[in-house]
């Protein structure tokens, strides 16, 4: 998604999606400590994260995917990155939440370089707040806020979703390369090419895609 520098906030999403999603929000607005907020502090982070670890595993499970932060390695590793500081002080990645007194509804990691801001892992509720689109609202304040500091491009990751289309038309083309520096380095290069484009046939084609989900939630049962 490319944004003009000092662009209206029409200018990045249309009147007439900032309106469906306003309407949506002012469900969420009656809620008791309803808020958007970009963690900052260590405690801040610490809480956003700790509400992503319980609600991300129930969020996959009843899409029947494993859940690939259930290793304690994983999560400190994802808990070391979000609070460590770069040198001009914000966080390497930072966490934006929509968030009430009574829970997490919504929550998104991104990178952000002063350009450009790229989303990561995200979650959402999966109490009834679910149905008022928490993470298009959350998406929407995070292209504003983005904007007012003069980014000008927004990366929604590899991958085709709905939800992405509601804000980005066009697509980037992306390129897996693989540098050997040693003999073995070849071997290992020519193989993870080749299982890389496995994979992308595999995604292109649905009954391939279809198999491949089935042998995967077989082997992490």
């Amino acid at each position: 998604m490319i944004m003009t520098a000092n662009a209206k906030p029409e200018d990045r999403i249309s009147a007439s999606t900032r309106r469906r999603l306003r309407n949506k929000e002012r469900k969420l607005k009656a809620l008791p400590g309803y808020r958007y907020s970009v963690a900052e502090t260590d405690t801040d982070i610490k809480r956003v994260l700790d509400a992503f670890f319980i609600v991300k595993p129930q969020r996959m499970a009843l899409s029947k995917l494993p859940n690939v932060f259930a290793d304690d390695a994983t999560q400190k590793f994802v808990r070391g990155v979000c609070a460590a500081k770069l040198p001009n002080g914000r966080r390497a990645i930072e966490l934006h939440a929509l968030e009430c007194d009574a829970e997490m509804i919504s929550m998104f990691a991104c990178v952000a370089d002063g350009q450009r801001f790229s989303t990561m892992f995200n979650t959402y509720t999966i109490s009834d707040n679910a149905r008022y689109s928490p993470g298009l609202i959350l998406l929407r304040q995070m292209v504003d806020h983005y904007g007012e500091l003069g980014y000008t491009s927004y990366d929604f990751g590899v991958g085709y979703d709905e939800y992405k289309t509601t804000f980005c038309k066009d697509d980037e083309p992306i390129v897996d390369g693989f540098i050997p520096l040693t003999s073995r380095g070849k071997l290992a290069a020519l193989g993870m090419s080749l299982l890389t484009h496995a994979k992308r046939l595999a995604k292109q084609n649905p009954a391939l895609m279809q198999m491949a989900m089935a042998l995967r939630k077989t082997i992490h049962r």
